[in-house]
């Protein structure tokens, strides 16, 4: 109802009085004298783009302001009906509760007076009762021999009388040992050895010499057994390093998200990977857990185009068509951490859907190891050393915004209509103040018309300029000056929109133009004879012609761009 009322505002209102018209004004204005009994509800009116007269109550638009309201009215009125009716389950389901309460608490009164005393508490006995005598069934003897040993390790209640010890006897001296000098150490030989083989055809022997305390590996069997050690610790590396290098953990992030991150890491790498990313609580940095089982670094590349991010509408800083966003992070423990986030389009990141590619590569000692054993011949068809387990390019979606999908979606396409109700009401301004100056230009060329068929005299052409100044001029000139002023307003807000006002200033002002050359040329004439009239009515006929074939054409363009509007709307 408002963007209607506010739809009129802007448009300008005539009045049919008589011999002449009244006007302009807006629509504010135009109740106001209904109020006031300056016009009557009957009386004819003319708006921008109607093609006639008509009673202002019978015009369409205030007969849908009508309807409107009724219907506001309607509304208003079924709201309060539904408050009303919540406010009286409110109450009654307040009083059920209370009733309950007071039931419940009465019962719990009820058995405490019904429940019996609580009991005595029982007597304390000093003395225990000595336990009674068991009588048990007789031991082996030495199963009796070993409890009487066991018995007499235990310490007696009154302890005995020490028994007096003997006297020591005095111990005899040491004899001094005799001193040894240490022998030298004896070199043993080398002994030979015959090991003999032992064929069915022939038998031979092969001797060969073996020290006792070790042999030393000299020549090309101790480059043989470098390089065999180096390869095995080269392949203990290759895949010990990667199970010992434990998984990151994400901070920052809600329980769900972690959650949701850490599954990904537990799934098993064939050569393919999976992958998840999620922003943090402050929808400022992303986390991105892989099944890589190896570190690396990895390159984020996000896009949003219009339509799919939101946007502050109170914001005066022009929206960009697309928005770009690039990060970079190194791959460590199946986890990356984009706490940097570079904007390249745009000057903020608007919360929205965005399209990613991420592209990733491991580096570090163990690819440079990997690209070594993959030159080599040998290796280079094994399959932990294929691209699939050096590098990876992922593509996906993500939501970047605290709200829910379902209500991100829906903000989004009420967005959507927004924008594009944006884009239509200008195109049906444009339209409609075309066909306004297509009107003008008409009343202009009948009017001229109709004077020249009743003067002789160029100077008479003054009844034309009266009938100009008092009909047509003042709706012209204020039409053109509003558009001018809409262009200057909109030049730096919407430079598009800003040039169609332009464009209509500029066919306005050449609709004055032509009446001015109309009123000029025929003062020149002098005497107006048949043949000088009807010259002068063709030539202006045909500038009228070429004007409005112009105005014409720009309004089929202007409905072209509202039926391609037409489906995303309705959409």
């Amino acid at each position: 109802m408002q963007s209607i009322i506010k739809g009129m505002a802007e448009k300008y209102w005539f009045i049919f009085n008589e011999d002449h018209h009244l006007g302009p004004f807006n629509f504010e204005q135009m109740l106001e004298r209904v109020n006031n009994q300056q016009m009557e509800p009957e009386q004819l009116v003319w708006l921008e783009g109607d093609p006639d007269w008509k009673p202002f109550f019978d015009h369409p638009l205030v007969q849908e302001m009508i309807e409107n309201e009724e219907a506001e009215q309607r509304e208003k009125e079924r709201l309060e009906r539904e408050r009303r009716e919540r406010e009286r389950l409110r109450k009654e389901r307040d009083s059920a509760i209370l009733k309950k309460l007071k039931e419940a608490r009465e019962k719990v009164e009820q058995e405490q007076r019904e429940s019996p005393p609580p009991l005595p508490p029982l007597p304390i006995e000093e003395d225990e009762p000595a336990s009674p005598e068991l009588d048990l069934p007789e031991l082996p003897k030495e199963e009796v021999e070993f409890i009487h040993e066991a018995s007499s390790l235990v310490e007696p209640e009154h302890e005995p009388e020490p028994e007096p010890e003997p006297e020591p006897e005095p111990e005899p001296e040491p004899e001094p040992e005799p001193e040894f000098e240490p022998e030298p150490k004896e070199v043993k030989p080398k002994r030979k050895l015959k090991v003999s083989f032992r064929k069915k055809e022939s038998s031979y022997e092969e001797e060969f010499y073996e020290d006792e305390e070790g042999f030393e590996l000299k020549g090309p069997k101790l480059y043989t057994s470098l390089g065999l050690v180096a390869v095995g610790v080269a392949f203990i590396l290759f895949f010990g390093i990667n199970l010992l290098t434990p998984t990151r953990t994400p901070y920052q992030v809600s329980k769900a998200n972690r959650a949701a991150l850490m599954r990904v890491t537990e799934r098993h790498f064939n050569g393919k990977m999976v992958h998840r990313l999620r922003p943090t609580k402050d929808y400022s940095r992303l986390w991105l857990a892989t099944n890589f089982p190896h570190d690396g670094v990895v390159y984020l590349s996000m896009r949003s185009k219009r339509g799919n991010f939101l946007v502050n509408e109170k914001e005066k800083s022009p929206v960009p068509d697309e928005v770009k966003i690039q990060g970079q992070a190194l791959l460590i423990g199946k986890m990356a951490y984009f706490n940097e986030l570079d904007i390249l389009t745009g000057d903020k990141i608007f919360p929205g859907e965005y399209e990613y590619v991420i592209k990733g590569k491991r580096t570090g000692i163990m690819a440079t190891l990997a690209e070594y054993l993959k030159s080599k011949g040998l290796f280079k068809d094994f399959s932990f050393l294929q691209k699939r387990n050096q590098e990876f390019l992922s593509r996906g979606k993500i939501m970047f915004s605290a709200l829910s999908k379902e209500d991100l979606y829906k903000r989004m396409a009420q967005q959507k209509k927004r924008i594009e109700r944006n884009k239509v009401k200008p195109l049906k301004e444009f339209k409609e103040r075309y066909q306004t100056f297509i009107g003008l230009l008409k009343m202009i060329q009948d009017s001229y018309e109709g004077i020249m068929r009743r003067i002789t005299k160029g100077r008479s052409i003054f009844m034309f300029e009266d009938q100009y100044n008092r009909e047509i001029g003042p709706m012209l000139t204020d039409l053109i000056g509003d558009c001018y002023r809409r262009h200057l307003a909109l030049l730096n807000q919407d430079p598009e929109q800003s040039k169609g006002y332009e464009d209509l200033n500029n066919f306005g002002k050449d609709i004055g133009l032509i009446a001015s050359e109309m009123v000029t040329k025929t003062k020149k004439a002098g005497r107006l004879r048949r043949k000088n009239t009807a010259e002068h009515v063709e030539y202006f006929r045909k500038k009228t012609k070429e004007l409005t074939d112009l105005g014409r054409e720009r309004v089929r363009q202007i409905e072209d761009e509202l039926r391609a509007l037409q489906p995303r709307k309705s959409n």
